[in-house]
């Protein structure tokens, strides 16, 4: 998990949501992520179109699931909201 610069979303979406499987705190993998702008704006690409309705792509989150809500959230969240809009101008 901490070797991310060449991870691809779909990678970090596989061990994130096994992480919460596991009721792990997903919070530091996630600010391990954050220090990585392409590797956090693969994670988004992957994300965007759900992440408007406040979902995660992946089909295979069973909800309520904490751990869903904490990424979600890290998305919304306000120094994360900022990478992609740097990136392509989008605005969450």
């Amino acid at each position: 998990m901490v070797a991310t610069r060449h991870t691809r979303g779909w990678q970090i979406d596989g061990r994130l949501g096994a992480i919460a499987r596991m009721e792990i705190d997903a919070q530091p993998y996630l600010a391990i992520i954050e220090t990585d702008s392409a590797a956090v704006l693969h994670y988004f690409e992957d994300n965007a179109e759900k992440l408007k309705t406040g979902r995660l792509h992946n089909a295979f989150w069973e909800l309520p699931n904490g751990g869903h809500d904490a990424i979600v959230n890290w998305f919304r969240s306000e120094r994360l909201r900022a990478i992609p809009f740097r990136a392509y101008g989008y605005n969450m």
